[in-house]
Parts: C-alpha cells; structure tokens; sequence
C-alpha cells in the first residue's frame, strides 16, 4: 500500500483552503518593518530638516549676508593683525570692529541694550587698551583669558540665551552648547546665505568681495615669483614688506585660517539671532546637610586656629628669628610662604563651595554654618598676612621679579575675596560670587593697565644703586624681561655699571626687531628706541667674549 507523500509545511494548505504563496510559485511578502513605516522627516529641496530648513529661512536677509561678509573680513584681519602679526595696537583697533559688527547685528530695534553688557564692555576696553600701552608678555595670558570671558558673557546676553543662574553647571553647559556646539553644527550656514540673497546688488557686493579674498594667496605666488626674477624688483618689496610689515607668505594662512574663523563666527551670530531658544529649566545644586558641614568646619577652625595660635609669634617674628645662624633669609621666606600659601587657598576653596552647597530646604544658610566659615575667613586671613610678610621680606633680600610680583598681586585679590566672604558669612543676602568675579576681573585691569616688567626693572636698579646696597646686578635677569623696561636702566648706564648690559641691549634690539613695526605697535616703544640708540656705541664694542678693547688682538689678523 503506497503510503502518501506529505507536503512540506510551507506548503501544506491552509484552512481556508487556498495553499501559501510558496507552494503556489509566488514570492512571500517581506516582513512588515515598523521604522521604515513611519514616515520621513519633512525636508527642503537641499535635504535639510524642518529646524534648519526654517533657520535658512530666517537667514536668507541682506542683514545675515552683511553679517557673513563682516565676520569673514574680520576673520581674515585677525590672522593677518593679530595671529601672524603682533599684539599691541591691533588689539583695540580689532576689539573696536568686533563690538560694531556684534552691536549692529544683534541689536533689535526698539531694544535698549541690557545694563550687563556695558557693565562688561567697560574692563573688556579697559584691557584691549592695555595692549597699545605698553608690551608686557608676562600677563598677556591673563589679559585674554579674561577678554574672552568678558566676550562670552556679552554675546550670551546680547543673544538672549535662557540662564537660570548665574553661577551653576547649567550656565557652563548652556554656554558651551550655544557658543561652541551651535557654530559648528551650522558652520556652512554662512555660505548658504551668499548663495540665496535676494537682493542682485546685495550678492554682487558679496561676490566682489570673494573675489578679493580668493585672489590674496595668488598674489603672494606672483610677488615671490616676481621677487626671484628680477632683484631690483626684489629689493623694491623687501623695502615695502620692512616699512609695513607684510609678509606674502602669511597670505595664505590669513585666507585659510580666516576662512575658517570667519564662518565660525557668522555661523555664532547668526545662530544666537535667529534660532529659536528653549526657557532654562531651574535646577537646583544638591544640598548638603547642614550638620555634616558644621561638623567639617569645627575640626578645620580647630586646626587653624590652634596653628595661627602657636606660630604666630614665629609668622610674625621677622628680623628676630634671622638672628640664628643656620636661618638664611631665604630659608626664612621659603619655610613660611609656600605652606601658607597652599594652606590658604585650601580654606578659601572650602569656604566657598560651603557657602555655595549648604543650604537648608528652604533656602537659608544655617547660623552655626555661617558663625564657622566667618572664623575660618579671619583664621585664614592671617595665614594669608604671614605670607605676604614673607614675600616681601624675600623681595627686600633679592629683589623683585616677575614671579614674586604676580605672586603677591595674587594674594592680594585672595585677600579681597576672603573680605568679600565673610561679609556674605555676616550678611546672607550679599551676593558674594558675583563681587568676587568683579574682585577678579578689577584685579587684573590693574595688572594690565601697570607696565609690570618696568616696574621691576625699575625696583631692582634702585636698589642697585643705594648707598649702602651690597647687591650684586643680576644683568642676565634684565634681558628676561620685555623692551619696554629699557628706560629704566639708563641710569646704570650714567653710574658706569654697564659691564653686564651688552647682552641685554643686544636682546631688546632683536625683541625689536621681531615685532611688527604697525601692528605691534605700543605707546612705550619710542622711548625704548630711544634708549637703545643712546647706548648703542657700547654694543657695537661688544663682542661675543666680551668687550673687544679686552679679547682683541691685533695680531690675530696676521
């Protein structure tokens, strides 16, 4: 009996009497995909989502074409002027074209501009302005450090970004994501708002003006062709490049590099005009228990004070304690300022993230809380008196420097901000962190608007040149320091202490120089030339050994 052949499942029949696709000769369906089923994001006719799509929209104005336009040029002016050229009167000259293009820009009409914004204009002009004075490398960094703080504050503001607070995680993450995260994400949105101006003479002038930014690094090829041809028209540019500065090398950078920080740039100004900005969601630091902090600061004022208690006559016993013979005055500032130093800036730092994360629920500093980080602010007070004693005694041995200045103008804004704390331990309505910001950002105006290294150029030949001073010049110091400083040792030229000052004139010339005679530019430069061409009969007498009336022989050229 032949047994039935069995159809594969796949193709047995189904109950409603029809067989499945398969045993049929078709092809099964695919499998329903749920992703692919919803449906695609609205876009326009480059691909762009509905977000963007709107952006360009609100983008597509003669205003944000003019924008691009200005942001490009001053890209292309910071390379040349600043990044390849020097920082002295460039700096207030470009802070000048910034201010115009971002007030122009992002000022509506009808709006006055917040009272913050000036508030922050004026330091920021203060210390743009620093750089024509005078030429200080030492503070430079602090100077543009702070300007770009000063920078971020206002376009926050000019632009309306939603900040809850103003000092808190939130504002850095808001800050960060609307200065940095934006102008990336959109850093060709500038390009598209060439392309789609509607205005013919609008877009002729913005073509012109590629035009000429497109030709720069072609005629840096041709002047140093033409250079290597013909040496009449060579010298006839190397005089030009020397009376103005400019190098057809740095050409090519300035449009690439300028390029560059010209969109991100327009890129920033438009997106802080333009796009829409969420409402800031309060969030609220996590408070820690007032009981845990109160125990923290009754064992940190125990061990402050009892130790101010003890070396208090050792902090303060100055010259006596000198008397021993195995305690040098070096040893006797180094042994005591570090440590209070460091000592001082652990307790100022605990004082301040008390204050800021201890609260009660609803919002008070307890008293005991504020009673122990009164005490631990007068107890580091004076461990931050002792140090400065220390300083100024090790100053009053070996001199002033650049270090111990900066040093001591360090401690110094420590000392007001601690004076600031202890007011807000006393009264908790004063907004301490804000008047420690203005402490800060005041603190370094006046390390800027004060030529540092003339200054202690100016402290140490003084003391070179006291009666009773056995001090040695420390010549090789000198040369450490900017051109700026010459006209202070003119007078250890007049005294005939000018052994040792061959090396430093031959260093301020070279500093010379190398800076950019335009760009570079500052207001204490001409005297310095003036010095340097006074004494320079001594450095043309000057060999690499020494004066040549001592190593010169005459019968060397036989």
């Amino acid at each position: 009996m032949d047994q039935e052949k069995k159809l594969p499942q796949a193709q047995q029949p189904k109950e409603g009497g029809g067989l499945p696709p398969a045993a049929q000769g078709q092809k099964p369906p695919f499998p329903r995909n749920d992703y692919l089923s919803k449906e695609a994001p609205r876009t326009d006719a480059d691909g762009a989502d509905a977000k963007t799509a709107e952006l360009r929209r609100r983008c597509s104005n003669e205003r944000a074409m003019l924008c691009t336009l200005g942001s490009l040029l001053l890209g292309v002016i910071f390379c040349e002027t600043m990044l390849f050229g020097g920082l002295g009167v460039s700096v207030p000259v470009f802070t000048l074209l910034c201010y115009l293009l971002v007030f122009w820009y992002l000022h509506r009409e009808g709006e006055k501009a917040p009272r913050a914004v000036w508030w922050m204009m004026v330091p920021n002009c203060l210390l743009a302005l620093s750089f024509l004075l005078h030429h200080n490398p030492s503070t430079m960094f602090l100077a543009v450090l702070t300007m770009l703080v000063l920078w971020a504050g206002q376009l926050l503001v000019l632009g309306k970004v939603p900040i809850s607070s103003l000092f808190s995680f939130e504002t850095v993450s808001q800050s960060c994501f609307w200065l940095i995260g934006k102008p990336v994400q959109h850093l060709f949105l500038p390009l598209y708002t060439l392309r789609k101006t509607q205005k013919h003479k609008s877009r002729r002038l913005a073509m012109a003006l590629l035009g000429v930014l497109a030709a720069l690094p072609v005629l840096a090829v041709l002047l140093i062709l033409f250079a290597l041809a013909d040496p009449i028209f060579g010298e006839g540019l190397y005089a030009v490049q020397r009376a103005i500065g400019l190098r057809p090398v740095n050409l090519f950078g300035d449009l690439l590099f300028g390029t560059f920080l010209g969109l991100g740039l327009a890129a920033l100004l438009l997106g802080l005009r333009e796009e829409e900005k969420q409402p800031a969601k309060a969030k609220s630091l996590s408070v820690l228990d007032p009981v845990l902090v109160s125990s923290f600061l009754i064992l940190l004022d125990l061990v402050v004070l009892s130790f101010v208690g003890v070396q208090l006559g050792y902090f303060f016993g100055g010259e006596e304690r000198l008397n021993l013979d195995w305690l040098t005055y070096a040893e006797y500032a180094r042994r005591g300022f570090f440590e209070l130093a460091a000592a001082s800036g652990i307790v100022f730092t605990v004082v301040l993230l008390a204050l800021i994360l201890c609260r009660r629920r609803e919002g008070g500093i307890p008293r005991l809380v504020r009673a122990l980080l009164a005490v631990l602010c007068l107890s580091d007070g004076v461990v931050l008196l002792s140090a400065v004693q220390r300083m100024l005694l090790y100053v009053r041995a070996y001199g002033l420097s650049l270090k111990r200045l900066l040093t001591l103008w360090f401690m110094l804004v420590v000392g007001v901000s601690l004076i600031l704390l202890l007011v807000r331990c006393l009264y908790e309505r004063f907004p301490a962190a804000k008047w420690v910001c203005v402490a800060l950002i005041a603190g370094v105006c006046l390390l800027r608007c004060v030529n540092v290294e003339r200054l202690v150029a100016h402290y140490n030949v003084e003391g070179y040149l006291a009666p009773d001073s056995q001090v040695e010049v420390d010549y090789g110091y000198f040369s450490r320091l900017s051109y700026t400083a010459a006209p202070e040792l003119q007078p250890l030229f007049d005294a005939g202490l000018d052994d040792g000052l061959y090396d430093v004139l031959v260093s301020w010339d070279l500093q010379l120089e190398r800076s950019h005679p335009i760009y570079g530019f500052t207001l204490e430069r001409p005297a310095a030339k003036r010095m340097l061409e006074q004494n320079w009969g001594l450095v043309e007498e000057y060999d690499w050994y020494g004066p040549k009336a001592e190593y010169w022989d005459d019968d060397w050229d036989e």
